[in-house]
């Protein structure tokens, strides 16, 4: 094995030691978990929690059901997931996933389970021409019917998506028809979009439009269908509709504007719903909750000329983080400050665990301070390796709740050096202290030296562990393509002088003759002579021709 060889399997072992750096002796960090607050499931369906992680082998998880942990299931490996086949009303409940290691506690979102099997078969009459609309009516407070829908059966049997400029779907799952039709007529349908892609019928009504006994005329007067409420509820990073459906004469027209400015067509920010009777803010954003939505009504073709306008103001209600909790990997004595900031409308509370259980029962719980209003940050003085864990931070409201699970390592002091004060001695004795961690079930947290500058805040050394990992992985990716490249480069190389070790020999078999040795070479008698020895690449080639030859010899 040469020595480019050994380079690529260097660089090789470089690149999967550097991937793998990771995850040693690290805690459990949730790679996947729940992302809705309640999910909903009927009989006859599978329902899964998803409950995955990394960290330091081997992972323990385990669930809770309404604060319990759950008996039979306990998990090791990098998949925690919780399924039921065929749930029943004995599976509803509230389920959180905790994954544990020697290095800490961590912990999932949690969710509701609820079942929901209400159904409704109905038939309903209209008349062409009038205003309709289908309403599937159930109690449901907690389910949000904006992923709900309408469909349609076809004449093949197949169900369709009702979306179109006559028909639309209000949040709370009524379907608005501006003018029936007779074609109208068929089987609609209440889909209630359910995991695994399993959809739900609520309700299944036979709709009949017959033709009305006059002839069809204008409507004469405008109708209000469904207004969104003057102030409306909005969640983070998420869309929000806000609705204007009416009704009237072929001259209806309906504007939006936000802050007094009309919208024409769509935005990156929003989009116009079909025939303007909604509109759609993207991803709602903190600020949008001090933008001015408006829709204007005109209808000139009634009797008496409609002209209307509703204002809407749209809050954040859910609580979210303005500036999410970070890992912090500092030196012992030093203070550990975990920022953390949320914001969100009407009372909101926030609940902090360390290592899966309440904070307020750690041992150092009396030593924290905390930060203000609308602050869920909190620091810790003079931290030892019994700080070394999982914290949790939750905040919550009638509304919802949202939860960041993040990890500080406490790291050993920088080791004395030999010219150092009584001063300097006494301190460095002091930190070496360490006592066994009450509150980590069978701790053993890895010792590391860490010879960098102190650093009082989270993001300072988070963040240049992660360049240096950055960087060490680029290098080795570096070296491993110039590696490949020379080993490549070598390659063409001796393919080209095979190519010219062939047309030689060749050629020597078509003259016949034989040129008059080298006197500074001893060849054998098995030796190839060249026609073109005066020829400088002859000579070369022939020079090391003879070298391999007289070592076979030998």
């Amino acid at each position: 094995m040469n020595l480019k060889q050994n380079l690529a399997i260097f660089c090789f072992i470089a690149l999967v030691s550097t991937a793998v750096a990771d995850q040693q002796n690290t805690p459990p960090r949730i790679t996947d978990q729940p992302v809705e607050d309640v999910v909903f499931f009927r009989s006859n369906m599978s329902i899964s929690i998803p409950c995955l992680a990394e960290g330091a082998s081997p992972l323990n998880y385990t669930w809770k059901k309404n604060g319990i942990f759950l008996s039979g299931f306990n998990s090791t490996g990098s998949n925690g997931t919780l399924t039921f086949n065929n749930p029943t009303n004995n599976h509803t409940g509230e389920y959180q996933c905790f994954i544990q290691n020697e290095f800490g506690i961590a912990r999932s979102n949690s969710v509701s389970l609820r079942k929901f099997d209400h159904f409704i078969n109905g038939s309903n009459n209209a008349t062409a021409g009038n205003p309709f609309n289908l309403t599937c009516n159930f109690k449901e407070d907690s389910m949000n019917k904006e992923q709900n829908y309408w469909s349609r059966e076809q004449n093949d049997g197949k169900s369709e998506k009702i979306e179109n400029d006559r028909m639309t779907l209000d949040p709370n799952g009524t379907l608005w028809i501006s003018k029936i039709e007779t074609s109208d007529s068929g089987n609609y349908s209440y889909i209630v979009p359910m995991q695994n892609n399993f959809l739900h019928k609520a309700c299944q009504i036979e709709l009949t439009v017959s033709i009305s006994s006059g002839k069809d005329k204008p409507i004469p007067k405008t109708f209000q269908r469904y207004v969104s409420n003057k102030t409306e509820y909005a969640e983070y990073n998420k869309s929000k509709k806000l609705y204007c459906i009416y009704d009237g004469s072929e001259s209806l027209k309906i504007i939006w504007k936000m802050n007094g400015t009309s919208l024409e067509k769509d935005t990156p920010d929003v989009a116009l719903g079909k025939s303007q009777k909604y509109l759609e803010i993207k991803n709602f954003q903190w600020q949008n909750q001090s933008t001015n939505y408006s829709c204007k009504v005109t209808d000139d073709g009634v009797a008496n000329k409609t002209k209307k306008t509703h204002n809407f103001s749209v809050i954040i209600v859910k609580p979210y983080f303005t500036e999410e909790p970070r890992e912090v990997q500092i030196v012992e004595n030093n203070t550990a400050e975990f920022d953390c900031k949320y914001a969100g409308a009407e009372y909101v509370d926030v609940e902090w665990t360390y290592n899966g259980i309440p904070i307020r029962e750690a041992t150092f719980y009396k030593n924290l301070n905390f930060g203000g209003f609308n602050d869920c940050a909190f620091k810790i003085e003079n931290v030892t390796k019994n700080h070394t864990g999982n914290y949790g931070f939750k905040i919550f409201n009638k509304f919802g709740s949202v939860y960041k699970d993040v990890y500080l390592l406490v790291k050993d002091a920088e080791p004395v050096k030999p010219n150092t004060n009584s001063t300097e001695i006494e301190n460095s004795t002091a930190a070496a202290a360490s006592s066994t961690n009450p509150d980590i079930p069978d701790p053993s947290p890895q010792n590391t030296t860490d010879t960098s500058p102190v650093s009082t805040k989270p993001t300072d050394a988070a963040e240049t562990g992660k360049v240096v990992t950055i960087v060490l992985v680029i290098a080795s990716i570096i070296l491993s393509i110039i590696v490949i490249f020379l080993i490549v480069m070598k390659c063409k190389t001796d393919s080209r002088y095979n190519e010219y070790e062939l047309a030689d020999h060749d050629h020597e078999a078509n003259l016949g003759t034989t040129p008059e040795p080298n006197p500074s070479q001893t060849q054998p008698e098995s030796s190839t002579n060249h026609s073109d020895s005066n020829h400088p690449e002859a000579k070369k080639r022939r020079g090391k021709h003879t070298k391999n030859n007289t070592a076979t010899a030998e």
